[in-house]
């Protein structure tokens, strides 16, 4: 069981995030759009970068933690970006899943 929490983008949510992510603890990983972005989060909160991943290498997650709990940033354009069309509509579903 992993723990999803996906917040569309709708302004101001990241600050929240991150601050959740580090009450969490250090299993905690923040997923985001591209490495421009993983830098400048990484800088602008003082998140280490081991704690960030790009959406397009997810499968750098696998070992890493071993039952991390993830959190998107910008959920809908991640999900855009990795299945290649765009989503006009999103439901975002909070809490346990395989």
């Amino acid at each position: 069981m992993r723990h999803l929490i996906a917040l569309p983008r709708r302004g101001g949510k990241t600050h929240a995030m991150i601050e959740a992510m580090k009450a969490q603890g250090s299993d905690a990983v923040l997923m985001v759009m591209n490495q421009r972005e993983a830098q400048r989060i990484h800088h602008e909160y003082d998140l280490p970068l081991k704690q960030i991943v790009v959406a397009k290498d997810i499968e750098k997650l696998r070992g890493r933690f071993p039952r991390p709990r993830l959190y998107i940033d910008n959920a809908e354009l991640i999900l855009e970006q990795l299945l290649g069309e765009q989503i006009d509509t999103m439901s975002v579903t909070v809490g346990k899943v395989n």
